[in-house]
C-alpha cells in the first residue's frame, strides 16, 4: 500500500491537496476514512491532545476501495483556504475497514506557505 501527497495548489480561495493511492498487495483495500487533521508538532507529556479534524468541500475520484494490484489512483482533496499554526503540522491518514493498514503522513507548515496560485 501506498498514500502520498502528489501536489497542493489553491485557487479561489480554495486548497487542493492531490493524493496517490496504490496497493501492490494481493488483497482488496477497503478505505474507512481519509482525514486531513492539524495536530501539534511535538507530543507533550502533560500537555492536552488538540487536533482541529478539516473537512473537505469536495472530494474529486472519491473511491471507497484500492484494487489489489492497482499502480495507481488519484484524489482530489479540495478545502476552504486555512493557515497552519507556527507549532501545528497538518496530518493525512487512511484507515482500512476491518484491517491494519492504516497509513499517515505529515505535513509540514513551510510546505503549505510554497503552495501555488493557479489562475
Amino acid at each position: 500500500m501506498y498514500f502520498a501527497l502528489t501536489n497542493i495548489f489553491i485557487h479561489n480561495e480554495k486548497l487542493y491537496f492531490v493524493l496517490s493511492l496504490g496497493n501492490a498487495s494481493s488483497i482488496n483495500y477497503d478505505i474507512n476514512f481519509i482525514e486531513l487533521t492539524v495536530v501539534n508538532k511535538k507530543k507533550l507529556k502533560r500537555a492536552s491532545i488538540q487536533e482541529e479534524i478539516k473537512q473537505p468541500l469536495f472530494v474529486y475520484n472519491k473511491t471507497d476501495k484500492i484494487p489489489a494490484k492497482t499502480n495507481e489512483v488519484c484524489m482530489v482533496f479540495v478545502y476552504d483556504k486555512f493557515t497552519i499554526p507556527e507549532d501545528r503540522k497538518l496530518l493525512f491518514e487512511m484507515y482500512e475497514k476491518k484491517g491494519g493498514r492504516n497509513i499517515s503522513f505529515d505535513i509540514k507548515k513551510d510546505l503549505i506557505g510554497r503552495v501555488v496560485a493557479v489562475k
